[in-house]
Parts: C-alpha cells; sequence; structure tokens
C-alpha cells in the first residue's frame, strides 16, 4: 500500500472526473506523480486556483442549517436531545498559525507565542462544518469575530427559531445559547457521586456534552490535515491560508460523509477528554431584549431539563 507522505492530504474526487487535491506541505509534482500513478493532467498544483477550485466545486459547499441526513456517526442522546429542541449545532474559535510580517505580528499574538489567526465556525452535530470565517488575526475575541460574521454579506445565517450552542465568551442571543455563567460547567465537574445539585448545574452539564462536536470538528480537522493543526510557521501568505483552511473544512465536510476514519474521532474525543478545564472568558452583557428572549429560553429549557431528570430518577430508584 503506498504511503502518503506526512503533511499531505488527499482528496478523492472532483465531479465529473477524478482528480487530486493536495493541501498541505507538497512534495515536488513529480514525486506526487510517481506516488500516485497518475499523469499530470490528473493533478492539481498547490496554487490558489487549485484551492478556489474546491470552494467552487458543486460537490464543496457550506451548508448552513441542515437537518442531520445520512451521517455515517452517531449523534449522543444529549445531542439527539438539543436537536428535538430546534438547536442546530455549535459555534466556536480556534487558532491556526499564521505567517505575517514582523509589523503584524503583535496583532496576530493572542493566547499562544507565536502569531495565529484566530478562525470561527459553526458546524452541526454530525461534525460537518456549516461556516467558516478565517483571516481575523488572534487577539481579536470570539464575540467580536462572531458579531462580525452576523453582520457581513456572507453572514452566518441562523433561522428564526433555531440557535446554536456557545460558551460563556460569546454573547447571550435567542439565536445563540451560552451556559450559565459562575455554575459548574465542565464535564470533569461531576461524576454519579457528585451530579447535578440544580436545573442550572443539569443544563451547563449538557450544554458541555452537546457543545463539544464543535471541538470535536475542530480536533478532526486538524489531525487529517497537518498544515492547520502544525506549530511550525507555514510557507503562505495570510490571503493564501485563509483559502487553505476553507478548502480543508470542505474536504472534511465531504470525508465525514463518504468515508469518516472512526478511529481518528476516538482519538480526538480522549485527546478533549483528558484536556484540562479553561477558564471562563469574560464578555460584554448587552442589555437588550434579545439577550432576554435567550435567558428566558435557556430557563424554560433548563427547567423542562430538571423535571425530566428528578421524574427519571424517581423511578429508578
Amino acid at each position: 500500500m503506498t504511503t502518503i507522505p506526512p503533511g499531505l492530504s488527499f482528496l478523492a474526487r472532483d465531479c465529473p472526473s477524478w482528480r487530486a487535491i493536495f493541501v498541505g506541505e507538497f512534495p515536488s509534482l513529480r514525486t506526487t506523480f510517481l506516488l500516485f500513478k497518475h499523469d499530470s493532467c490528473c493533478l492539481s498544483s498547490p496554487s490558489l486556483r487549485t484551492l478556489r477550485l474546491t470552494r467552487t466545486s458543486t460537490w464543496f459547499r457550506f451548508h448552513q442549517y441542515r437537518l442531520i441526513g445520512r451521517c455515517r456517526l452517531r449523534t449522543t442522546s444529549i445531542s439527539s436531545y438539543f436537536i428535538n429542541i430546534d438547536c442546530i449545532g455549535a459555534i466556536d474559535g480556534t487558532h491556526v498559525r499564521a505567517k505575517v510580517s514582523p509589523t503584524d505580528a503583535p496583532r496576530f499574538r493572542g493566547g499562544k507565542e507565536y502569531p495565529t489567526q484566530n478562525i470561527l465556525a459553526a458546524c452541526g452535530f454530525d461534525l460537518k462544518f456549516t461556516y467558516v470565517l478565517a483571516g481575523w488575526e488572534g487577539t481579536a475575541s470570539d464575540s467580536k469575530i462572531l458579531k462580525n460574521a452576523l453582520r457581513r454579506s456572507n453572514r452566518l445565517i441562523i433561522p428564526e427559531g433555531k440557535y446554536y450552542l456557545v460558551d460563556a465568551g460569546f454573547m447571550t442571543k435567542s439565536s445563540l445559547l451560552t451556559p450559565y455563567r459562575r455554575t459548574r460547567y465542565h464535564l470533569k465537574e461531576y461524576s454519579k457521586k457528585n451530579p447535578p445539585r440544580n436545573y442550572r448545574e443539569l443544563f451547563n452539564l449538557r450544554h458541555s456534552s452537546a457543545r463539544n462536536v464543535i471541538e470535536r470538528a475542530f480536533g478532526v480537522v486538524k489531525k487529517r490535515f497537518p498544515i492547520m493543526g502544525s506549530s511550525n510557521q507555514p510557507h503562505y501568505s495570510v490571503k493564501v491560508q485563509k483559502e487553505i483552511i476553507v478548502a480543508c473544512c470542505l474536504l472534511h465536510n465531504y470525508l465525514i460523509e463518504k468515508d469518516p476514519d472512526r478511529q481518528l474521532i476516538d482519538e480526538v474525543d480522549a485527546e478533549i477528554a483528558s484536556r484540562t478545564n479553561e477558564p471562563e472568558n469574560d464578555v460584554r452583557v448587552d442589555d437588550n431584549q434579545d439577550r432576554m428572549r435567550g435567558e428566558q429560553l435557556r430557563d424554560d429549557i433548563a427547567a423542562a431539563m430538571w423535571r425530566d431528570y428528578n421524574v427519571r430518577r424517581a423511578t429508578e430508584r
């Protein structure tokens, strides 16, 4: 079996003809031709044109607000619970190393010791990305980027009556459900001997369990495409890096649908479970009606969860 060199990722199909598209640290084209035993007309060189081809192909689109259809991955009972009450996924940001000039480096150096892009993304409970916004400097907060994503021309669309799960670093809205602040949240803080003590803790426990789908999606795409997960400085400008990141996420969606790697997903799940808890981020609270509607929605869901939880516990005794 032919081994693909480290850092090189492979896509099988671009309709109507078979074509290989590479995203990563590339060997020479001659080596690539020999590796996959195709001539040059079947192989795309690592260029911006290739990345744009990936984005414009009818096979590769971000489908905002997509009901889970032919998903080959199992969803958890907690995720299914949120799906049944109009939740369409989760939103978060992740950092990818960036190559910038010394002048721009301070703006891109956020929580890391090196410059990064802060990538905002939304995904469904099937691990497929539904929206990706790349290019923001590493010092930009997730909340600031999300506000831009909701207002720009190619904006993030959240249908009326639907919502995404987000962490405490985002604003609370009727379409963005945050956990209760100053309340136990992380999965590690709960156990059979230390169960939720009230409706807020139960909501936070289930919110954390369902929201980590976006962390899992980021983990899988970074493992599948090392150019996104590497701490080595990339060789491309920020403009090309943005195209690469979006292309990787599109290819990830294709592979999750056609050929999910269960072992890779299990590795990511194990790494997430072993992480230490991160402190809550402070975010400015907007005093408006939409925030109050979001808080009321959260209270209603939490109260219903608590009632069902206590009824089930009573029947199990």
